[in-house]
């Protein structure tokens, strides 16, 4: 066998290996999404030419932790001089998904 197959079976042989696996893909998938809705609202990809005739440009980012259904994952939440940035991953000053909420309910 290859060892990516041999890697294959040991995730899915331990369930805590699995889970941090995918909590790690969920934090990368959703990093990589804000980065591009950020280029969205800016019209223009980091490190291009074209933000000369811009009035608005990237700001850094700031830290957050975000609880999924998988664990916590550590965001880089980008930013804008504007302000007018706002992910549509989650609500401002939200903490965790709506997988606590939607356990609650059905548990009811």
């Amino acid at each position: 066998m290859s060892n990516s197959t041999l890697d294959l079976l040991k995730l899915l042989s331990s369930p805590e290996e699995l889970r941090e696996s995918i909590r790690q893909m969920v934090q990368t998938a959703m990093n990589d999404l804000m980065k591009v809705e950020l280029d969205s609202v800016l019209g223009y990809q980091k490190y291009s030419r074209e933000t000369e005739g811009s009035d608005n440009c990237r700001n850094g980012s700031y830290q957050r932790t975000f609880d999924t259904e998988y664990g916590a994952v550590e965001l880089n939440v980008p930013r804008d001089r504007k302000n007018e940035f706002n992910t549509a991953l989650f609500d401002a000053y939200r903490r965790r998904s709506h997988w606590l909420e939607d356990m609650v309910i059905a548990l009811y």
